[in-house]
C-alpha cells in the first residue's frame, strides 16, 4: 500500500488519511482547552477540528500540499501546521484573543522597552523572575493610573473603539509592569481588557507567535481576514468622530487638496479650512494607531462608509420631498 503522501497526493482521502489526523489533531490540541472547556478533547472535537481545516485550507491545497512533500513524515509536518492554525484563528476571533493580539503587536513593536519569554511580558530592563501573587485587582488599578488618549477615560464608560492606541497600550503596559513584574500575557490581557472596557471572556492557550512552528504557520488570507474585521471596526468608530464637514471634505483632503480648495469646497475661509484639516489629519493619525499595522484599507473603508452615509441622507431627503414631509 503506497504511503499516506502519495495516497493523498492522488487526491484519495480516505481512512488512513483521518486516522493520522486525528492523531495529529489529538498532538496538536493537547495544550488546548476543549470546545466545551474540559479538560480532555472529545471524538466529535476532534473531528471539527480536521473538518474544519479541511474547509479552511480546501482540498485542492491539501493535495497540492501532499504533491509538494517529498515524504510522510514532511506531509505530517504540515499537517499538523495547517491544525495548529486553525487552532490560534479561533482563539484570535474570540475577545480575549483580539485583546492578546493587540497587545503582542504593540508591544513587540518597542524591543527597547519590552521583551516576551515563555509565555510572559516584561520590561527588558527588569531582572526579577515571575513571582507577582496578590491578583489582577491591584493591577488594574495601577492601569487605571496611566492617562491615555483613548477617549473614555472612566471605569464605567460602556463605548469604546476596537481597543487603544498602540502608544497607550504600552503606556499601561510599562506601568502595570513596572508593579508586577514579569506577567503572563493573558493575565497582562485581562489588565488592559479592564483598562480599554473591552469584553474578555475565557482563558485560551494562545500561542507566542514565537513558539514552535508557529511563525509563518498563519496564511496571510487569514490574517487578512481578521484585519479587514479590525479596520471595519476602527472606521466605523472614526465615522462617528467626524462633523458634518470633515466627512464632506475628507476625500479631498486625501487627495492633496489645499487649503484654498478645502476653503472652496466649504464655502468658508481660509482659516477655518485650515482648522477643519488640521482637526481631520489628526482624526485620520487615530485611525492609523488603531487598525491594523496603520492599514491603507481602513480609509478606504471610511470613504466607502461616508459614501453610503451620504446616499442614505439623500434618499431620506428624497423621500421626505415626495411625500411632502
Amino acid at each position: 500500500m503506497r504511503g499516506l503522501q502519495e495516497r493523498a497526493a492522488a487526491s484519495c482521502i480516505d481512512q488512513q488519511f483521518v486516522d493520522t489526523a486525528r492523531e495529529v489533531a489529538q498532538a496538536v490540541a493537547r495544550t488546548r482547552p476543549s470546545p466545551t472547556g474540559g479538560r480532555h478533547w472529545l471524538a466529535e472535537d476532534i473531528d471539527d477540528l480536521i473538518h474544519d481545516t479541511v474547509v479552511r485550507v480546501t482540498p485542492d491545497q491539501l493535495v497540492l500540499a501532499a504533491t509538494e512533500a517529498h515524504s510522510d513524515t514532511e506531509f505530517i509536518g504540515w499537517l499538523r501546521k495547517a491544525l495548529r492554525t486553525t487552532l490560534n484563528i479561533r482563539a484570535r476571533g474570540t475577545p480575549s484573543g483580539r485583546v492578546i493580539r493587540a497587545m503582542d503587536d504593540a508591544l513587540r513593536g518597542d524591543p527597547s522597552r519590552f521583551c516576551s519569554e515563555n509565555g510572559y511580558w516584561r520590561l527588558s530592563a527588569d531582572a526579577r523572575q515571575p513571582n507577582w501573587q496578590d491578583g489582577l485587582s491591584v493591577l488594574v488599578a495601577e492601569a487605571w493610573k496611566v492617562a491615555t488618549q483613548t477617549v473614555r477615560m472612566s471605569p464605567s464608560a460602556s463605548k469604546t473603539p476596537p481597543m487603544a492606541t498602540r502608544p497607550d497600550i504600552r503606556a499601561v503596559c510599562a506601568q502595570v509592569l513596572g508593579l508586577s513584574g514579569p506577567l503572563k500575557k493573558v493575565h497582562l490581557a485581562e489588565v488592559l481588557a479592564h483598562r480599554f472596557n473591552v469584553l474578555f471572556e475565557g482563558r485560551f492557550a494562545y500561542l507566542d507567535r514565537n513558539d514552535e512552528d508557529e511563525a509563518g504557520s498563519v496564511e496571510p488570507t487569514a490574517e487578512e481576514a481578521f484585519d479587514s474585521v479590525q479596520d471595519e471596526l476602527a472606521a466605523r468608530w472614526i465615522l462617528e468622530q467626524l462633523t458634518d464637514e470633515e466627512r464632506s471634505v475628507l476625500g479631498h483632503l486625501l487627495d492633496g487638496a489645499s487649503i484654498r480648495d478645502l476653503a472652496v469646497a466649504l464655502d468658508c475661509s481660509r482659516y477655518r479650512a485650515e482648522i477643519i484639516r488640521n482637526r481631520l489629519t489628526e482624526k485620520l493619525r487615530r485611525l492609523a494607531d488603531i487598525s491594523s499595522e496603520g492599514s491603507q484599507s481602513a480609509v478606504e473603508l471610511l470613504l466607502d462608509l461616508i459614501r453610503q452615509h451620504d446616499d442614505l441622507r439623500h434618499l431620506a431627503e428624497q423621500d421626505e420631498v415626495k411625500h411632502g414631509c
